[in-house]
């Protein structure tokens, strides 16, 4: 399957790839970043180099996978974060969005345009979850401004995770919502 490269204003996006693992490393490993999507845990290069087969499996089986995120004029090098999709197998079997972006990256409005990026990049799905762990309220309202509602929250091992839902048909009557 094809996948369609998202597009946003102010960001651009580079399909993660082997090529990538050393730069998704270092934003895996980024404090701000650890936080909150991987548990504060120190991941290691095998990891990501797991993640990244595991993103272009998605993206053969589903067009949709994990990407890098730069500023849009920013030198190549530099990224922000990553985002896009993926299954956490243990959690749900649904394809889930994510998005994670170092801290000076944060409080700008990156995550919402990002985020209407990926979701207009995903033509082929009408439904999406993603969950977000209880002290991320910044991540929460992103997910809201995105038209995603909320399901409930679980409790886990390091804190409780907020499930939300998004659907095409809710966010068309919704509209698309302000950065």
């Amino acid at each position: 399957m094809d996948p369609a490269t998202p597009d946003a204003p102010r960001l651009r996006f580079e399909r993660l790839a082997a090529t990538g693992v050393d730069v998704f490393h270092t934003l895996a490993t980024d404090p701000h970043i650890r936080r909150y999507l991987l548990d504060d845990e120190t991941v290691s290069r095998e990891w990501c180099r797991a993640e990244v087969a595991r993103s272009d499996a998605l993206f053969e089986a589903r067009g949709v996978g994990l990407w890098l995120v730069g500023e849009r004029n920013a030198p190549d090098e530099d990224r922000i974060g990553f985002a896009g999709f993926r299954v956490f197998e243990e959690m749900s079997p649904e394809v889930q969005l994510l998005y994670a972006f170092v801290e000076r990256a944060t409080g700008r409005g990156y995550a919402t345009e990002c985020g209407r990026a990926l979701l207009d990049a995903a033509t082929g799905f009408d439904e999406m979850l993603a969950a977000v762990d209880a002290p991320n309220r910044a991540s929460a309202r992103v997910l809201e401004k995105l038209g995603f509602t909320a399901l409930g929250r679980e409790p886990g091992v390091s804190g409780d995770t907020h499930w939300f839902r998004w659907a095409r048909s809710t966010r068309a009557v919704r509209g698309r919502g302000d950065p």
